[in-house]
């Protein structure tokens, strides 16, 4: 049954979500299915690229200029220790 539900995640299409897919979310970790990544609203990214060793490597990778003063928000990305 998990092979099964590994290789139709890896076939999923952008937008094939449903239910077992959103159940076992954590399988995709470079996926966030939902506001706050997953159905509790953690917030909390499994990724591991991004630690406190290397954090202070980071920088701008682009930007875009939207011609506007408004303000923007965005979900705020957290790793698990």
């Amino acid at each position: 049954m998990a092979a099964t539900q590994a290789a139709s995640a890896a076939t999923a299409k952008f937008g094939d979500v449903d239910a077992p897919r959103l159940a076992a979310a954590d399988r995709e970790r470079d996926q966030c299915f939902t506001p706050g990544r997953d159905s509790a609203g953690t917030y909390c990214s499994l990724l591991a690229d991004i630690n406190d060793q290397n954090v202070d490597d980071l920088g701008f990778a682009w930007d875009y200029h939207v011609g506007t003063c408004r303000g923007f928000e965005a979900t705020r990305v957290v790793t698990r220790s």
